[in-house]
């Protein structure tokens, strides 16, 4: 953390910032840290991937009965519509 300058009686107070993560003592603790995170981000992002792959996989199913279930349906547009919105729940 940097420390405010302050004036003093030889002129204004400079202070250095130090970054304690570069310090031996801290590099092997935050290097472990770095890399459980890097491994849950890339765990997660990979199961997003996989999330997203299945959920467009079961779009396309759900895509493919609509398909059948127009085919099969005699009635007619204002019908399919009113089935559509209250049995399937789209619209």
């Amino acid at each position: 953390m940097r420390a405010p300058a302050a004036a003093t009686a030889q002129g204004p107070r400079v202070s250095v910032q130090q970054d304690s993560s570069n310090s031996p003592e801290h590099n092997g603790d935050a290097g472990t840290a770095q890399a459980s995170l890097i491994n849950k981000i890339k765990v997660h992002i990979a199961k997003g991937d996989k999330a997203a792959e299945k959920a467009e996989q079961h779009y396309v199913a759900a895509g493919q009965y609509l398909k059948q279930l127009k085919a099969n349906h005699t009635g007619t547009w204002e019908e399919w519509e009113a089935l559509l919105k209250s049995k399937v729940g789209i619209g």
